[in-house]
């Protein structure tokens, strides 16, 4: 038994069913979104002929003269009021079509105009020529008198391309009998007159095909086959899923997102709705699996622990700011977002001062551990269950989670990361915490950190000067050469040596009225929130680059055992041959 049929769409008979009404969305359908880019890829694909991707459609049965649409519909961008009953509802394809009723309806705000005369040129006025149109799109706000496009500056509005072929013509052959006129330009006439039809044939002859879903299919069978597509259309994420499935059951999650989304505190830890989804199924004790989230929502779950999570989300949110974690830069893993939201929501609450700070310092150490020992690099979901379990006994009885018994393997490879990845992160967090002062201004610098000027990031060796003693990017872009700046630091270091700025920041002190050893100690207590020691102030006085890691390898590894993480020191030679030494990019 065919669970669906297969149909064919002409481009023309797409534009008549989006403006008459006769083809919808969904109401869970996300907005049109596509750049004037990815629209010129789409027209260029439709005129050389290629294959864009299958439609899913669902038809929409009419009972007692009642739309019976199972996900609700709404109208394409920019279509006007319906004048005819829906029939078919589109469930992937969205992107692609409203692009299609955008260009050659006429009711788009801005319009696609292709330059005949650069045309022309490229063809040299020949038929069958393969062309890229997107070298010959031009994109303009839509013209009070389109006809004039044409005629003054040979650009042909694509809404001329109307589903009447004719009309087509009467436009171009006015056009170029223009142009026959002029004697310079009876070659580019007879190429519009003749020749160009052939390079817009192929909007006239496009066919979308599309996989078309019977009005009684089980919505269950809908779901599925709506989750299994993969066509080229925008990916859909867990959250989509799940919208469409509870949809019918009057569950409105896209609106329900819309309300908490703009709330900085929870875009921080979640970007698209999953985590707050991921956080209902904890609390109701189901497998928070992105997979398998459209099988574990429930109408009932979202009902009894959507608040409770955006709640929990909120609260975790504080406690990342408090450790430093104030934006994508400073975030090692998002990923620990529901487990530590969920636990949040189900612990006993933290109400006096100490109990509070001690939360805060379990918290810190759980982001800051977990970054260097690269937990969640890998099958993050089988975690968070765990993850909630340790948590919750860890805040109310001070049990340590398992989680955090793991000890941060601390050596040379880890210490020279990349700068980039979760380890980067922690350490730009553990930073923000600090507050470091500008090198030059003396002023507290933050990453969206309140109370401190926003920073930049920049190497503490300059790349240029490392770069002229022989070292390699690998060397010279790793965590524990960069720290914050701001843009008159930056400037002031420029490309000089160590020893040549800090030597004039020395200089300006003792000018201030400073003694040697006054003006050495303001220039050490300047750099220590930057987890730069004497130790690593004295290799840069002496421009030695290895002491200076070492050196600040230390502060920093410092700075984590006093969080209380546990830390074992492995020199590089006990490494066996096929323990990797590289960080990942594992930035979540």
């Amino acid at each position: 038994m065919a669970y669906y049929a297969m149909k064919d769409f002409r481009l023309h008979d797409v534009i008549s069913a989006v403006n008459s009404g006769r083809l919808q969305l969904p109401e869970f359908q996300r907005n049109y979104v596509w750049k004037p880019n990815e629209q010129k890829s789409l027209l260029d694909s439709i005129q050389k002929g290629y294959p864009v991707g299958a439609l899913l459609l669902l038809e929409v049965e009419s009972v007692a003269g009642e739309t019976a649409s199972p996900f609700g519909n709404r109208r394409f961008q920019d279509a006007p009021d319906p004048t005819e009953s829906i029939k078919e509802l589109v469930l992937d394809g969205q992107q692609r079509l409203t692009t299609c009723y955008k260009t050659f309806s006429g009711r788009a705000s801005h319009w696609f105009f292709i330059d005949l005369k650069k045309l022309f040129e490229f063809t040299q006025g020949e038929a069958g020529r393969q062309i890229d149109l997107t070298d010959f799109l031009v994109r303009k706000p839509r013209p009070k008198h389109p006809e004039l496009s044409l005629f003054e500056s040979n650009l042909l509005p694509l809404p001329f391309i109307t589903e009447d072929r004719n009309e087509l013509r009467q436009n171009l052959n006015g056009f170029a009998n223009n142009l026959a006129d002029i004697k310079s330009e009876q070659d580019f006439s007879e190429f519009v007159k003749v020749t160009l039809h052939g390079y817009l044939d192929a909007f006239y002859d496009y066919k979308f095909p599309a996989i078309v879903l019977p009005a009684r299919l089980d919505l269950e069978a809908v779901s599925n086959v709506f989750t299994k597509l993969n066509t080229t259309g925008m990916k859909l994420s867990a959250f989509d899923l799940c919208v469409s499935k509870l949809f019918p059951e009057k569950v409105n999650l896209r609106q329900m997102w819309s309300e908490v989304r703009t709330d900085t505190s929870i875009g921080l830890l979640d970007s698209d709705g999953t985590a707050i989804l991921q956080t209902v199924t904890l609390l109701d004790g189901k497998p928070p699996k992105k997979a398998a989230l459209v099988k574990n929502i429930s109408k009932h779950s979202v009902t009894e622990y959507w608040s409770p999570s955006v709640i929990g989300l909120r609260q975790a949110a504080q406690h990342f700011n408090q450790a430093g974690s104030r934006n994508a830069q400073t975030l090692p893993y998002d990923t620990l977002a529901p487990s530590l939201a969920a636990a949040l929501v189900k612990s006993k609450p933290a109400t006096s001062v100490p109990e509070q700070a001690s939360r805060q310092h379990k918290i810190a150490r759980w982001i800051i551990q977990t970054a260097f020992t690269q937990r969640y690099t890998e099958g993050t979901d089988a975690k968070k269950a765990e993850d909630l379990e340790g948590a919750i006994r860890w805040f109310d009885a001070n049990a340590l989670p398992s989680f955090l018994l793991e000890q941060v393997v601390w050596q040379p490879s880890s210490n020279l990361a990349k700068a980039s990845g979760a380890r980067y992160a922690a350490m730009l967090a553990i930073l923000n915490t600090r507050g470091p002062l500008d090198f030059i201004l003396g002023k507290k610098l933050g990453l969206d950190n309140p109370g401190a000027d926003q920073a930049q990031i920049h190497h503490i060796f300059p790349r240029a000067y490392l770069v002229s003693k022989g070292k390699a990017r690998d060397e010279i872009n790793i965590l524990l050469n960069m720290t914050f700046l701001s843009p008159e630091s930056n400037i002031f270091i420029s490309d000089k040596a160590p020893s040549i700025y800090l030597g004039e920041l020395l200089a300006g002190f003792t000018k201030e009225g400073l003694s040697p050893e006054l003006a050495k100690q303001k220039l050490v207590d300047r750099l220590s929130g930057h987890l730069i020691s004497e130790d690593a102030i004295e290799a840069m006085l002496d421009n030695n680059y290895e002491a200076f890691l070492e050196a600040r390898a230390v502060a920093l590894l410092g700075h984590i055992e006093a969080m209380g993480v546990p830390v074992s020191k492995v020199s590089e030679d006990s490494l066996s041959e096929d323990e990797p030494t590289e960080d990942e990019d594992d930035l979540v």
